[in-house]
């Protein structure tokens, strides 16, 4: 068999659902590039989509997936909330105080701990 004949047979299709997907959710999360960002998002939807995956393993990683995502929305949620009330940004309790410690989990390059 072929190669190009074994990967459009293979791969072809969840390849490029992927790339759909990226196009789509436009994944970026400093500090990573745009570029490594996609390839993260990439990898973690073709694991949590591969079709021969236990259902527990897929649950596993479509729960990655789902929590990158989650992590790619962190820039847009402090831009949205940069006029917080002061209050809000000391109380350990809130919202924000959660995504600030994700954040600078993230910021020191914890993504496996970040991820659970």
């Amino acid at each position: 068999v072929h190669t190009s004949t074994y990967l459009t047979h293979s791969a072809y299709e969840a390849v490029v659902r992927g790339l759909l997907a990226v196009g789509e959710t436009r994944p970026w999360l400093p500090p990573l590039s745009v570029q490594t960002s996609a390839l993260k998002f990439l990898g973690l939807f073709l694991k949590a989509n591969n079709p021969k995956n236990t259902e527990l393993r897929s649950s596993r990683y479509k729960e990655q997936l789902k929590q990158f995502e989650e992590f790619c929305t962190l820039p847009g949620y402090f831009l949205a909330n940069s006029h917080a009330e002061e209050a809000q940004l000391q109380d350990p309790t809130t919202e924000y105080a959660g995504k600030v410690k994700l954040w600078q989990e993230l910021q020191q390059g914890n993504f496996g701990k970040a991820l659970g």
